[in-house]
This record gives structure tokens, C-alpha cells and sequence, in this order.
């Protein structure tokens, strides 16, 4: 959702419900670079999974891979040099 933030749908087996999950964009972000933020966010939200398997049955890891991409994805678009923030990694997105 970019400038809006995150929303993530997920399936509760239990009841077979729909859950919606908001994570509202940072506010303040100073951009200076957009390009590269949306690989950032996927790329910090795949590798957090990864590290976090197996997944929690209650969808916290889905969080946690979001708050890191989310995190991933404003260092690069705070970064004026590069598409992809080189100050990405792991400490980074574990704030």
C-alpha cells in the first residue's frame, strides 16, 4: 500500500474467517529516493520468514516479516545514493 502502509489478509482455520491486518506507514520518513523500497520491503519480509520457521499458528511471524520490510523499505527510500539502502541487514530490521 506504499504511502498507506501494509495490510495483510490472512485465513483463521479455526472458523474459516478472514483476519485484516493494518501496519500504518511511518510518518516520518524523509524521501529521497523511491526506487528500490518495495524490493527492500519483500526482500526483509522473505528472509525474516525464513529465519522464523516454522511459522507460528497464530500469524505473529507474518508481523514480524512485515515490521522488518517495513523497516527494510524506509531505509532505502531515506537513502539518496542507492536504490537499495546498503544499511540493510540484519540488525537493521530487527529494530
Amino acid at each position: 500500500m506504499g504511502e498507506e502502509g501494509v495490510i495483510y489478509f490472512s485465513r483463521k482455520t479455526e472458523k474459516d474467517t478472514l483476519g485484516v491486518h493494518r501496519f500504518p506507514a511511518a510518518t516520518d520518513v524523509i524521501v529521497r529516493n523511491a526506487t528500490g523500497a518495495g524490493d527492500s520491503f519483500t526482500g526483509a519480509l522473505i528472509h525474516t520468514l525464513l529465519l522464523l520457521q516454522p511459522q507460528s499458528p497464530d500469524g505473529g511471524d507474518m508481523e514480524i516479516a512485515i515490521k522488518a520490510g517495513m523497516t527494510a523499505a524506509v531505509a532505502s527510500l531515506e537513502c539518496a545514493d542507492h536504490a537499495i539502502s546498503p544499511t540493510i541487514g540484519r540488525e537493521e530490521v530487527s529494530k
